[in-house]
């Protein structure tokens, strides 16, 4: 019976082979379609999603999308008791904090090795002080960055430059806490405008040609620092990847494992519609972190991670991974921010504004 049964089956499956081959070339044409049908859409509002205003250039982008998905955001933000962050930028203080800032260092242009042409600037802490004797301390307090008093330089800090960069979307004049924080402290400082064409291998190209700059400017790898947070933290993952056995230390904080993994920590159908449009963000370069640290051979360069306890928007072993890696690559300091009491996700803060994680911050960048 058993030798009949096997035959039977065995001739059943000759039977049935074209067909079961033939619906799964039709099952994988019809996935490819619909993945193709869906990518670039979903692509899309996840481009909006990491780059944020970054990705508004065009002006039915300025004035119709933007808008649209900033008010989304905004609802999404209010449901889970999030600071809103999504509004429209006032120009006019832009332009206002810009002409300050241009007292202390000038914005220059940058051409990138694939030819984008980006603005930069690099403060020096010399002419900080040198306008401190001028004009007093008074209108530093439009830095908002020393409820305390202006700090004391930190012996050694002018030989260190840091290398900043911002979350996708902002401007120089955005940075101006951070500027002024870091100046006052006595280190150098550079910061970058992103091209305004942006995609994943463009924001790697932009912070390469800053790096370059940097040495050119005659510092050494082990005297630069590159920061970054949240999103920007995939690119300084890269630059660690690109230069880590020559020297430069990292900062990172509030630092994604990986794209996929924060889309996947999302709830649904926000997640659902990031994982379909992951493909069309990393067709030219990945986005993770992660893997990068992971890969990094043992040298004598260093990482700080900095994070915040009860983050509610990265996976919950985001900071054991990324430090266990680090580790093995180098020298790494964790320093957590302690968890808020409000209920708010402190994703959206800023660690450095706490005493303690700017005097554990400074330390690394001095050692």
């Amino acid at each position: 019976m058993s030798s009949i049964n096997y035959l039977t089956s065995e001739s059943n499956w000759k039977i049935f082979q074209p067909i079961a081959k033939t619906v799964q070339i039709i099952s994988e044409r019809i996935t490819n379609i619909f993945k193709k049908m869906i990518e670039p859409l979903a692509g899309y509002f996840l481009k909006m999603c990491i780059f944020q205003n970054a990705a508004f250039q065009s002006p039915f982008s300025k004035r119709i999308v933007g808008p649209c998905v900033r008010g989304v955001l905004n609802l999404w933000q209010k449901c889970q008791n999030i600071p809103l962050q999504r509004s429209a930028f006032d120009q006019n203080r832009l332009d206002r904090s810009a002409r300050f800032l241009a007292e202390f260092g000038e914005i220059k242009k940058l051409r990138t090795a694939d030819g984008t042409e980006i603005e930069y600037a690099l403060f020096r802490p010399e002419r900080f002080r040198e306008w401190i004797a001028q004009n007093g301390t008074e209108k530093l307090q439009q830095f908002k960055a020393f409820p305390s008093g202006i700090p004391e330089a930190l012996p050694g800090a002018q030989e260190r430059c840091i290398l900043r960069c911002q979350g996708f979307g902002r401007s120089i004049p955005m940075d101006k806490e951070m500027i002024g924080i870091h100046l006052a402290y006595g280190f150098n400082y550079a910061v970058f405008n992103w091209r305004e064409n942006i995609s994943a291998k463009g924001v790697f190209e932009d912070a390469e040609a800053v790096y370059q700059l940097l040495l050119s400017e005659g510092f050494a790898p082990q005297q630069i620092k590159a920061m970054g947070s949240c999103r920007a933290t995939f690119v300084i993952g890269r630059l660690k990847e690109l230069h880590h056995a020559e020297g430069l230390d990292a900062v990172m904080i509030h630092a994604p494992p990986s794209l996929r993994a924060v889309i996947q920590n999302q709830m649904w159908p926000a997640n659902k519609i990031g994982l379909a449009g992951i493909g069309a963000i990393e067709k030219e370069a990945h986005f993770d972190t992660l893997r990068r640290l992971r890969e990094l051979q043992p040298a004598e360069a260093g990482t700080c991670i900095i994070m915040s306890e009860g983050d509610k928007t990265l996976p919950d072993t985001t900071t054991q991974n990324l430090f266990e890696a680090a580790q093995r690559a180098g020298y790494c300091d964790l320093i957590l921010e302690p968890k808020k009491k409000n209920g708010e996700d402190p994703h959206f803060g800023e660690p450095l504004r706490n005493p303690d994680v700017l005097r554990r911050y400074l330390a690394f960048l001095m050692r």
